[in-house]
């Protein structure tokens, strides 16, 4: 969300908006036809900027509960890549060089957060399955592997 009003503030003109999507290196402009003067709530805004984006060509979008948003739109292949609350804890550890007990505790509040987020935008009690077209669980897929069959999977459906 900081990025998205960071990237809005900063690039605000009289007649649009461009947000920021993307990865920690990576924004991809989207033209967003929200204003700081219209009446929209949090919830809104977020909604918005994630069909915004989705209304560009070849688009992915890596965000809580863009999925639910899009449910139904044709072309949208909604992914859900998982692992266990262990293993992404030993993956955390690796990469932050965190303590086990901190990286644990670290994943135990972002899937609490997640599951806030997606009650608070969606009202869902809790994440299914079937809100995503795939589930990947990499727990024994490397990251190539999931990538490959994600790659497939949207070929599939494009």
């Amino acid at each position: 969300l900081a990025r998205i009003l960071d990237g809005m503030a900063m690039t605000a003109t009289s007649d649009s908006t461009v947000a920021f999507l993307g990865g920690a290196e990576t924004y991809v402009p989207v033209q967003a036809s929200w204003s700081p003067q219209a009446a929209m709530s949090y919830e809104q805004l977020i909604q918005q900027v994630i069909v915004e984006v989705a209304n560009q060509p070849n688009a992915v979008i890596v965000a809580h509960g863009a999925g639910m948003c899009l449910a139904g739109r044709p072309g949208v292949l909604r992914v859900f890549a998982t692992a266990s609350e262990a293993v992404r804890a030993e993956r955390m550890q690796k990469e932050s060089g965190m303590s086990e007990g901190a990286a644990a505790k670290a994943v135990r509040a972002s899937d609490r957060a997640r599951s806030e987020y997606l009650w608070r935008f969606y009202a869902a009690r809790q994440e299914q399955p079937t809100h995503y077209d795939l589930v990947v669980n990499t727990d024994t897929l490397s990251a190539a592997e999931a990538a490959q069959l994600i790659v497939a999977a949207a070929r599939a459906t494009s």
